[in-house]
This record gives C-alpha cells, sequence and structure tokens, in this order.
C-alpha cells in the first residue's frame, strides 16, 4: 500500500484543464453513442468540493462566497453545454447529504438555492437533486423540494 497524497488547492492552470476534462468527457460519451450526461457535483466528489465552504478555503475567485464557490461548478456546467447542447446535459446534487465526510453547514439551503437558480439560467435538462435522509442523513427540505421542482417545471 501506499500513502496517500497530501491533498493541495488546484491551481488556476489546473482548474482550466480539469474543465476541458469534463468537457471532453462529455463529447467522448456522445462519441460513443450515449443520450446526454449528469455532471456529477454530490457525494463529496471534486465539484461539490467546490461548493462546500467545509472543503473549499480557497481565498481566490473559487472561494469565500457562494458566487465564488459555485463558479466551477457553473462553468463546468456552461462549458459542457456549450460542447453537448443544453439538452444532453444533467446535473447531480446532494444538498444535506453527507456522504465521504461532507459535513453540514448552516447556510445550505439558500447556497443551493443560488446554485439552482444559476444552473437552471443555463438551461440543463434536469436538476437531479439525492435526499439521503433513508441512509442517516438530514431530510432535505420541502422547501428546497419545491425550489427544484419549480426549476423541473420551467416551460
Amino acid at each position: 500500500m501506499k500513502a496517500h497524497p497530501v491533498p493541495m488547492a488546484m491551481t488556476h492552470d489546473d482548474i482550466i484543464s480539469t474543465q476541458k476534462e469534463f468537457v471532453t468527457a462529455a463529447k467522448n460519451a456522445m462519441a460513443a453513442g450515449f443520450d446526454g450526461v449528469e455532471l456529477h457535483a454530490a457525494n463529496g466528489y471534486l465539484l461539490e468540493q467546490f461548493i462546500r465552504p467545509n472543503a473549499n478555503i480557497r481565498t481566490d475567485q473559487y472561494g469565500g462566497t457562494i458566487e465564488n464557490r459555485a463558479r466551477f461548478v457553473l462553468e463546468v456546467a456552461a462549458a459542457t453545454v456549450a460542447a453537448i447542447g443544453k439538452d444532453k446535459v444533467g446535473i447531480r446534487l446532494s444538498p444535506f447529504g453527507v456522504f465521504n465526510d461532507m459535513p453540514l453547514y448552516d447556510a445550505m439551503e439558500p447556497d443551493y438555492t443560488y446554485l439552482t437558480e444559476k444552473l437552471n439560467a443555463l438551461g440543463l435538462l434536469y436538476l437531479h437533486i439525492v435526499d439521503h435522509s433513508s441512509m442517516g442523513a438530514p431530510i432535505v427540505p420541502d422547501s428546497m423540494k419545491k425550489n427544484c421542482a419549480v426549476y423541473l417545471n420551467k416551460p
């Protein structure tokens, strides 16, 4: 067994490169015959790590306020939409999920409401909200589900 590397903040070049990797993966999926892609911004994976203030301790334009913390997710989503079309891109979010040691925080509902509003502006095909309450996580509040239902019932 090898020791795990010490985590470090992505550089600006790393961020740009990673965004391009998401786009390349989406293009590859379409070339392979997929109907679309789901960006995974849940369960403690990279996109969610940028959203959560207890995982994202950056002090640049990708850290601090929710507007900054959501920036990476929104840029990846926008670039993916530009590459393959908004009718082929969905996103998975897990507000109030604690999987992979993602702790809860007080502003979770307004933060995720902000994020869903911005994702709505991109016109994504769908928004997949995960409710982990059956596994012991807190229940996703009805108000947040209502916000997502409004998003899903867009004209």
